[in-house]
Formats: C-alpha cells, structure tokens, sequence
C-alpha cells in the first residue's frame, strides 16, 4: 500500500468522521429545542459546545475533503508524468 493511499484512507475516515459527528449534534440540537419548545418556555440559544463541535467538525472535514482532492490531483500528474517518461515526451 502506497503512502498516497493510506493518506486517503486515512483522511476519507476523518471527513466521513467529522460529518457524522455533524449530524449528531445538529440532532441533538434539535432535541433540546423540541423539549424546550414543548414546556412552553422560551426556547434557549444552543449550547456553546454544540455549536464549537459543529463548526469544529465542518472545519475539520472541510480540510480533509481539501486534502482528498489534493491528492487526486497528484495521482493524476504522477500518471501523466509516467506516461510521458514511457512515451519519451515531457509534460
């Protein structure tokens, strides 16, 4: 296994990682407002933990997909670059 590949492993698990954890909390946040809304109080602003894991796990997931597409752009020039050394041309 190539070390371009566990890296895409790798970061394909930490974004898919970081958008359940998302998911999750969106959920929860949804939760809390329910059963606020359902006392018949005022419904609160969200906790500040759920929304700094929030924008942590977009942030997080946001640089892993950046990461992902960086090295598809590197697998593609290192197989252009190999075909051009077999066909003996340059890119």
């Amino acid at each position: 296994m190539t070390t371009l590949t566990r890296w895409s492993i790798s970061l394909s698990i930490i974004a898919g990682a970081s958008i359940v954890l998302v998911f999750v909390l969106t959920i929860i946040s949804g939760i809390q407002y329910r059963i606020d809304e359902e006392a018949g109080g005022d419904t609160a602003p969200t906790a500040d933990w759920i929304v700094i894991g929030t924008y942590a796990g977009l942030v997080v997931a946001t640089l892993a997909l950046l990461g992902l597409m960086a090295i598809g752009v590197l697998t593609v020039f290192r197989r252009l670059r190999s075909r051009s050394r077999a066909d003996g041309t340059t890119v």
